[in-house]
């Protein structure tokens, strides 16, 4: 009962943090595409390092609802719809990713320290 409960406190959360991320990230992919000269000096973008905190939560937020899919049987066919939006939201995501997927060194410190924090 304890994994259940766990698998959806995670949903929960991510369900909210993706959103607030991904706003984070579109904003600032946008003000780069305005004044593109206003970040050239910054070696990691804000909009890249939110849109690696969503793409964390979205890998977290999968784990979870893989989780419930696998656990309530009579529930599969209205967990499916969450599983197929976020491995589309992830596909979208990537393709703004700057390094499609590959992790520089200041994003692997940034993401071991998002495990540690979360």
């Amino acid at each position: 009962m304890k994994k259940l409960s766990n698998a959806i406190e995670v949903a929960n959360w991510y369900h909210i943090q993706i959103w607030v991320k991904l706003q984070r990230a579109l904003g600032g992919y946008f003000e780069e595409q305005e004044d593109p000269y206003l970040f050239e000096d910054f070696p990691i973008k804000d909009a890249d390092g939110s849109a690696f905190v969503v793409l964390i939560g979205i890998d977290r937020s999968l784990g979870a609802w893989n989780y419930l899919f696998r656990e309530l049987d009579p529930e599969r066919e209205s967990v499916k719809p969450m599983i197929r939006m976020l491995m589309w939201l992830r596909q979208e995501v990537e393709k703004y990713s700057p390094r499609h997927g590959v992790l520089s060194g200041h994003q692997k410190r940034i993401s071991l320290l998002i495990m540690i924090v979360f």
